[in-house]
């Protein structure tokens, strides 16, 4: 028998790939190749052998090079139909002379009374009268498809290459596999199935046992671990909650307090916390992390609360001090330590993850405020291997999402304190005069408005230039206009926004600076340009510096396109507007993630480095890329233990 040699994989001492591995790849969807010739009707199918009748001829009167000639079935003649510059310049029908027997697989149509065949292919005589499957570019030396179906077709040839692939299979599947028998069925009738139906539903059964092995995968509950508890009374509870309404003045949400009592209940276990407090700008994350900061910090944890903005993290850092005064805290931030020096309650930016590279620090507790800002590496080098994990967010990334509906993670929505409606648009180029309009309106009734622009200041581009824009919008709008980005020291940001907040200058022109930690009161339109270069999470966080106090906003997204004319998009701007679609289908920051990650997948979500947080999720076959529903269905149909 013919059999498949061993190959290395492109890179120096890249291991051999065996034949068998090439099984592992998944077919996308099946061809059926098998001879169908009878008395025809409009609409169905031919695979079979035909006669050629005429040479090509060119047909006259089309935009693109087309060609014609004529076949002869055992019971009709046909037109084929093909596009090229010249007959013989075409892969597939070069060869076609008058005489010739090829074969041919299409679908019959009629115009008048000529018999056509749509979608005309030819057929390889190794292909002809069996079902063959089709596959994605192979992961396996990044091969092409017909390169994969080539591979298959070897390595199936010899059983021992079957065998040793329902092996593989049965390795990477771990706790799902059936066992190598099972699997061995499986692989033929993903290959070489007696019917498209089989192989569709062999298909089905490969993402049912790869989602399934994922899940199984799960890590369990880890308990006896004496080093991630963190023992906090009620009644020291209690008071950090009654000094805090005091200190603040006003009365803590029933969500708010919910997800403190949850939380100190959580640490006191004997196993790491995993947990996630979700809620929009403006429903008060701040505060219950922070005392849960504070209390686990007075039980004798080393805390650290990790914020991506460092303005933000000097505003949670003196809030702390205000509300807590007793309590020693340590701002890390790019400048160093600042106030009572490593005190075992570190509030700061990424700079608590140098400080605990260079010292050794760890953290027992470690807080981390909008998490999709902050990389994987950056956390684990404040963690040990007990260390409880509490995030915050609006909108989480897609791979925690997926571990809150499928894995060990605690979640406590907080509610928004005020009312909000904030009206979504996705605008294009033909749009931007209304949008003007639309400002001097907002402007003249008292109203803010702010637009945001993705480049500080660049020649090239100067219509996505924040500094050009502010003097194009000033020269519409004369001593109105403020101009904020990140190149700015402390103290002219705080300027320019104290002019934005006085109504001196209501028109700010910022770049996206503005996403975290901005308060600016009466907010009632925000513009976003070249909006698509924004993720979900971000384009959010914008949304919510909008009517902080209540009330009615505009939130405009401007992708950069026409989007009248929806033919004339690019696969890539489909994909952009579809993922601004979302945030016009809701206002809820939690459940937007639900729709980010149901659209993009939630990466590898067991995995151990997690150093994918979104897209589909590796599986054991090669070319299949798990879904969220796949995950759905499976727990649906299966007791996962």
């Amino acid at each position: 028998m013919a059999t498949a040699s061993n190959e290395k994989t492109p890179g120096d001492n890249a291991p051999a790939i065996e034949p068998a591995e090439w099984l592992l790849h998944l077919p996308k969807d099946f061809v059926d190749y098998r001879e169908d010739d009878y008395p025809f009707g409009v609409g169905d199918r031919f695979c079979g052998l035909a006669r050629v009748l005429t040479a090509p001829k060119a047909k006259r009167g089309t935009r693109r090079p087309m060609w014609q000639f004529d076949v002869a079935t055992s019971t009709l003649e046909l037109r084929v139909t093909y596009f090229g510059k010249r007959p013989e310049h075409t892969t597939d029908w070069k060869d076609v002379k008058p005489g010739a027997r090829i074969l041919l697989k299409g679908t019959i149509n009629q115009f008048g009374r000529q018999f056509v065949l749509d979608g005309a292919e030819r057929v390889s005589p190794a292909m002809y009268g069996r079902i063959a499957a089709r596959y994605r570019r192979g992961a396996l030396k990044r091969a092409a498809s017909a390169t994969v179906a080539k591979r298959v077709a070897e390595a199936l040839e010899d059983e021992r290459h079957l065998e040793r692939a329902s092996e593989l299979l049965h390795e990477r599947l771990g706790a799902a596999s059936p066992g190598p028998a099972p699997l061995n069925q499986l692989l033929l009738a993903l290959h070489a199935p007696d019917c498209e139906r089989d192989g569709h539903l062999a298909i089905q059964r490969a993402r049912q046992l790869s989602a399934l092995s994922i899940l199984k995968r799960r890590p369990p509950p880890v308990s006896g671990r004496p080093g991630a508890c963190v023992a906090i009374e009620d009644w020291l509870r209690d008071r950090a909650v009654r000094v805090l309404e005091e200190r603040t003045g006003f009365s803590l949400s029933e969500s708010q307090l919910k997800a403190i009592h949850g939380l100190v209940d959580a640490l006191r276990r004997d196993q790491p916390t995993r947990a996630l407090i979700s809620g929009d700008v403006g429903s008060g994350k701040t505060l219950p992390y922070l005392a849960l900061a504070v209390l686990a910090h007075t039980a004798g944890a080393r805390v650290a609360v990790m914020i991506p903005n460092g303005v933000l993290a000097e505003q949670v850092f003196r809030e702390c001090q205000e509300v807590f005064p007793r309590v020693n805290a340590t701002l890390v931030s790019k400048g160093g330590l600042k106030g009572d020096r490593d005190t075992g309650l570190l509030i700061g930016t990424t700079a608590i993850s140098a400080y605990a590279k260079r010292s050794g620090w760890r953290a027992d507790v470690l807080i981390l405020d909008e998490q999709q800002k902050l990389g994987l590496t950056q956390k684990q080098q404040v963690m040990h291997e007990d260390t409880n994990v509490i995030e915050a967010t609006a909108t989480c990334i897609p791979m925690t999402m997926g571990q809150i509906k499928h894995g060990d993670m605690d979640i406590y929505r907080l509610k928004p304190h005020t009312e909000k409606d904030i009206r979504s648009y996705i605008l294009g180029e033909q749009d931007r005069a209304r949008l003007v309009d639309h400002i001097e309106k907002e402007m003249a009734e008292g109203r803010r408005c702010a637009v945001i622009y993705p480049i500080r200041n660049q020649d090239t581009e100067r219509k996505r230039s924040v500094i050009h824009a502010a003097e194009a919008w000033a020269e519409r709008f004369p001593g109105q206009v403020a101009c904020l980005h990140g190149q700015m020291t402390q103290e002219e940001k705080t300027a320019i926004l104290q002019g934005v907040r006085d109504k001196d200058t209501p028109l700010l022109v910022a770049s996206s600076i503005i996403e975290v930690g901005v308060t600016i009161p009466d907010l009632s339109t925000l513009i976003v340009v070249d909006a698509g270069r924004y993720g979900t999470s971000t384009l959010h966080q914008m949304r919510g510096r909008l009517v902080r106090q209540g009330g009615k906003g505009f939130f405009f997204m401007l992708p950069g396109v026409d989007t009248r004319n929806s033919d004339a998009l690019t696969d890539g701007q489909v994909t952009t507007l579809e993922r601004l679609s979302l945030l016009l289908r809701t206002q809820d920051g939690f459940e937007l993630a639900e729709l980010d990650m149901a659209q993009r997948g939630f990466g590898d979500l067991f995995s151990e480095e997690a150093e994918k947080q979104h897209g589909a999720t590796q599986a054991p076959f090669y070319g299949l890329k798990l879904t969220p529903e796949d995950f759905d269905g499976v727990i649906a149909q299966e007791n996962v233990a």
